[in-house]
């Protein structure tokens, strides 16, 4: 063979083979693999504990060096011999700084980049998620994740990042969004690869002329795709309930009442010390009532509807106590909150609102798990319709308003002037305040209070009304096909189907596949999931069906995820690590939601990223345990800590303050 060969048999060998194996080969890479094994193995091992770091979204890079060090004296320690305190060695603490921490944490990102972009370019199905957030520190990021199908059938979560609108409305929107995705790959590459849209029903995303969905619209008409659009079945169901609590009087008036007790608790630490002294001697436990939140209005009201059922007896107990030994502030407040405990019909309005709550939070939980496809809605919407239909009729078996009617103590007194009725419940008396009329004459038949019975009725037909409107699946009807493949299907519903999720390829080819899949022993009459996918890949001739398949996979019909993702960077952003900039955030989300566990994170390339970066050198740093983020661990850093913040209030005393 010729020396041109040979070479290029070489270079052929170096391009199939792995990155970390070729720098073992490689001439320059294995001359720096070599030079650089005392400090890549160090940095390798530091990586790991920033990896670790990231992926659990605690321990800040303030706090690094000191964990380091705690490591660094544990493996010294030996308790069989005379304490002496940990006196690092030369070199032991470099790097050991948040500077340090993180470059590391940007070299392992920089280092499985290519492999995210491999990842995206290898998609049959992308289905792009957006969500907007306000920070603590008031700024507006807007948050992107796609939901990926592999060509194996696998699926996937990626996070691309978070970007802050230069400008207002959808554009600023829809620009941001591009700047996220381009950190990876060019816009015009991933467009065609995105078939579903998932955001919350805003007018900024749902405008019909200016709004995202129509702005990433027009750009796939470029490209003859059209793009699905789907509105947070989450947020849909959050609507509903939100309309239910504003609408009913009765509800609303509830929610303030509720809201008010928490409030009085929560206003002073000696009256919740108090409430929790009487559940002790009544050997009952003290539920925490929940505080003021608008965000998660859903959970908020039934969690504290829940609260105050919960708490009732140890309620009662207090407000009577205070009533008779109280201050006279105190008795007037304590008055008004036992009218409001011991009204019968309001509180079998709360025990029944709870019950309501808590059918409906399990509702909105099962349409946001990770196994909810877009036809689940429906189904899941029936359901609880038809479990809400029946509480016309007869309270929820073993509910709270099941509970209370049982254990209530009702006694009837007849005489000749007044029939009256007792209610009793665990020794306290509860009245019924309806039967009171405005007029005496003039309305005698008008009363300041809906009777519970039609109370309870218009709450029904209203949720069951705002479901149904807000919840509305007709838009998905033409893809029941998908759900499960079956002899059954029409011509007409497979066109209609094929229009809808995959004109991109031709009517006869994908009826064709249909007919033919749905004769298959191994996915005829099931339910569409990644495993009859796995089959369906299996087979070249059936495209058209399985990227239809994998883009129905991949549109989720809520943006939980993204929700989720907004609650990691809140854990990460708190008030003391305000000053995080937005790339250290990404580095860190990009770490816990893309990249694999810890036992089986590789940081080869990551150290092979970090020594190419700069030219590295193994120096002495003689004053490095007096760093300031080494306070508490060497008494040289501490005491450097506190003469500068006694020089520090010094200085600052002397100033003149407005």
């Amino acid at each position: 063979m010729s020396k041109e060969h040979i070479e290029c048999l070489k270079v052929h060998r170096l391009s199939t083979i792995l990155k970390e194996d070729k720098t073992k080969e490689a001439p320059l890479d294995k001359l720096i693999s070599v030079q650089n094994l005392k400090v890549s193995q160090r940095i390798s091992e530091l990586m790991c504990t920033v990896f670790n770091d990231a992926k659990r979204g605690t321990i800040s890079a303030w706090s690094w060096p000191s964990c380091e060090v705690a490591y660094l004296k544990r493996q010294k320690l030996d308790i069989q011999q005379k304490f002496s305190p940990l006196k690092p060695l030369e070199g032991e603490l470099q790097y050991i700084n948040p500077p340090g921490h993180r470059e590391m944490l940007q070299h392992i990102v920089l280092a499985d980049i290519p492999e995210l972009k491999n990842k995206l370019l290898s998609c049959i199905s992308v289905s792009l998620r957006v969500d907007g957030s306000v920070d603590r520190f008031q700024i507006d990021n807007i948050h992107v994740m796609l939901k990926i199908i592999t060509k194996e059938g696998n699926n996937g979560l990626l996070f691309l990042g978070f970007e802050e609108p230069e400008t207002r409305g959808a554009l600023g929107y829809y620009n941001a969004i591009k700047k996220s995705i381009e950190h990876y790959l060019a816009w015009d590459k991933i467009l065609p690869l995105i078939s579903s849209l998932v955001t919350d029903g805003a007018s900024i995303n749902v405008g019909e002329k200016n709004g995202l969905w129509a702005l990433i619209t027009n750009d796939r008409l470029l490209i003859n795709m059209p793009l699905i659009k789907v509105w947070c079945a989450v947020h849909r169901s959050a609507l509903a309930w939100e309309e239910l609590t504003a609408n009913v009087v009765e509800v609303k008036k509830i929610i303030e009442s509720c809201t008010s007790i928490a409030t009085y608790f929560h206003q002073s630490g000696l009256r919740t010390k108090e409430l929790k002294k009487i559940a002790d001697e009544n050997n009952m436990s003290l539920l925490h009532l929940p505080k003021y939140f608008e965000v998660r209005w859903t959970e908020f009201t039934y969690k504290l509807f829940y609260g105050i059922i919960k708490n009732w007896y140890i309620l009662v107990c207090y407000f009577n106590k205070k009533k008779e030994e109280g201050i006279v502030k105190e008795k007037s407040v304590a008055v008004g909150f036992l009218k409001f405990l011991t009204d019968f019909n309001k509180l079998k309005l709360l025990c029944f609102l709870t019950d309501l709550g808590y059918v409906y939070g399990r509702f909105q939980k099962q349409i946001q798990s990770d196994e909810t496809l877009i036809f689940d809605v429906e189904d899941k919407r029936d359901s609880v319709i038809h479990i809400i239909s029946t509480m016309k009729e007869s309270p929820l078996v073993g509910g709270w308003e099941d509970t209370i009617i049982n254990t209530t103590d009702v006694s009837y007194i007849s005489n000749s002037e007044k029939d009256t009725t007792t209610f009793m419940l665990k020794g306290f008396q509860l009245f019924d305040y309806v039967s009171n009329s405005r007029r005496k004459i003039n309305h005698q038949y008008v009363t300041d209070n809906r009777s519970f019975a039609a109370i309870r009725n218009d709450i029904l037909e209203h949720i069951y009304n705002y479901m149904l409107k807000r919840l509305d699946t007709t838009n998905w009807s033409k893809l029941k096909p998908l759900k499960i493949i079956k002899m059954s299907v029409s011509d007409m519903e497979l066109k209609e189907c094929h229009s809808l999720i995959c004109p991109d390829f031709s009517l006869v080819d994908f009826v064709t596949s249909y007919k033919e899949a749905s004769g298959h022993s191994q996915i005829k009459d099931k339910l569409i999931s990644t495993s009859v996918l796995k089959i369906l890949i299996n087979c070249a001739s059936w495209e058209s069906l399985t990227v239809s398949i994998a883009r129905v996979l991949a549109m989720k019909p809520h943006s939980a995820d993204v929700e989720r993702l907004i609650s990691y960077y809140n854990v990460i952003k708190t008030a003391d690590r305000s000053q995080l900039s937005p790339e250290t955030i990404k580095d860190s989300l990009y770490i816990k939601l893309n990249m694999p566990t810890l036992s089986e994170f590789n940081p080869h390339n990551a150290v092979l990223e970090w020594l190419k970066s700069k030219k590295r050198h193994n120096k002495a740093h003689t004053y490095a345990t007096k760093q300031k983020w080494f306070g508490g661990v060497f008494p040289e850093a501490s005491e450097k800590s506190t003469l500068s913040m006694v020089d520090e209030t010094t200085i600052n005393s002397n100033l003149i303050h407005f």
